[in-house]
């Protein structure tokens, strides 16, 4: 339901089907617990960053930085 697409040139993709958004949403619509509540609205955040349209290598970039914030990383740690 999530497929992420790479391509030689360093370009590439994210994409969300659209019952991949309901289960998402159906999930925070049943009284998630705070945990997974917040996965969900992370969840949801990233895909709002990603262009689904386009291999957008900016969007790419912030999606990653802020998967690595959530993580609690850096880029530096993400390469070593």
């Amino acid at each position: 339901d999530i497929g992420v697409y790479f391509e030689a040139n360093g370009h590439g993709t994210v994409i969300v089907q659209p019952k991949a958004f309901q289960a998402i949403k159906n999930v925070l619509d049943n009284s998630p617990t705070p945990e997974q509540k917040q996965a969900c609205q992370r969840l949801l955040a990233f895909v709002k960053v990603v262009n689904q349209a386009v291999g957008d290598a900016i969007s790419l970039l912030l999606a990653v930085e802020g998967v690595l914030a959530c993580m609690d990383m850096t880029i530096d740690d993400w390469v070593k």
